[in-house]
């Protein structure tokens, strides 16, 4: 009768073979390399998926706008654009009608400068009006990603000439320089120490 091989050998031959697979690369017969998928197939996945690709904008424009001419662009009449003003720097967002047409999620941006509601992320009609100079820290820093993003996003087109808090900030500028004359101070040009 034959004898059955101990459990060292079994264990032995086991663990060989297992080295024997890990140690060799897989070998493909075919000289052609592995098969190509299926035409039909679903292609591999990528680990990262690829990037958004940015817009092409054309360059900025500076056109000036008034607050009442803004808002003839609100969506109202069909042969005009879209344009939303964020801090005075007015977009043209027809491209994304969805969103700024009349009827609209945002349309209550659509035609004015609504920066205070953006700043609040509000969508009330009372909220949307020009003047931020009251905004928090934090609203503030909402307000400038939304500019921050319509920049990237969207074509520049103007200007709001007559922006409240644009406006009181350029007022307090001279302000600022008249009470620097008044004091006596005259503005010298700055000089690099050369020591």
């Amino acid at each position: 009768m034959a004898e059955a091989p101990s459990t060292a050998t079994i264990t032995d031959a086991l663990a060989a073979s297992t080295l024997e697979s890990v140690s060799e690369p897989a070998t493909d017969p075919s000289p052609e390399g592995p098969p190509e998928p299926a035409p039909d197939s679903e292609p591999a996945r990528q680990a990262t998926p690829e990037p958004e690709p940015v817009p092409e904008l054309p360059p900025p424009r500076d056109d000036p706008f008034t607050l009442d001419t803004l808002w003839e662009y609100n969506g109202s009449d069909e042969n005009k654009p879209l344009l939303v003003s964020i801090k005075g720097t007015v977009f043209d967002v027809s491209d994304n009608y969805a969103v700024y047409g009349p009827h609209r999620s945002y349309a209550v941006f659509t035609g004015r400068d609504a920066s205070h509601g953006m700043g609040c992320s509000s969508i009330r009609f009372e909220d949307a009006y020009p003047d931020y100079s009251g905004l928090s820290e934090a609203q503030m820093g909402v307000l400038d990603q939304w500019h921050a993003m319509f920049t990237k996003k969207y074509p520049i087109v103007g200007k709001v000439v007559d922006h409240p808090t644009l406006l009181a900030e350029k007022e307090k500028g001279k302000g600022k320089a008249r009470d620097f004359e008044a004091a006596g101070a005259k503005e010298e040009p700055l000089t690099q120490s050369t020591t």
